[in-house]
């Protein structure tokens, strides 16, 4: 499994960015089916959205604090996995 992680800073409109894989880690999508993916103690570690096609663009942005939120927040990193 290899990983890519994109680190950056955007202002206001958010940030796009290409996926090749619909799992996608720490981040917030914004999906008609969107799952959250947890691990055995519960604690939310990730995002699953069957319905984002491979290599679709989708936007992400994490609030001051590292949350996944709206698109008027920064960009902080993403985290694809393949």
């Amino acid at each position: 499994m290899s990983k890519l992680i994109i680190s950056a800073l955007a202002l206001a409109m958010g940030f796009s960015v290409p996926i090749n894989h619909s799992y996608v880690q720490n981040v917030a999508i914004y999906s008609s089916s969107t799952e959250t993916i947890t691990d055995e103690d519960g604690e939310i570690f990730g995002v699953y959205a069957p319905d984002i096609p491979d290599n679709a663009v989708v936007w992400v942005t994490y609030d001051t604090m590292g949350t996944p939120t709206r698109l008027d927040d920064i960009v902080i990193d993403l985290e694809v996995i393949e």
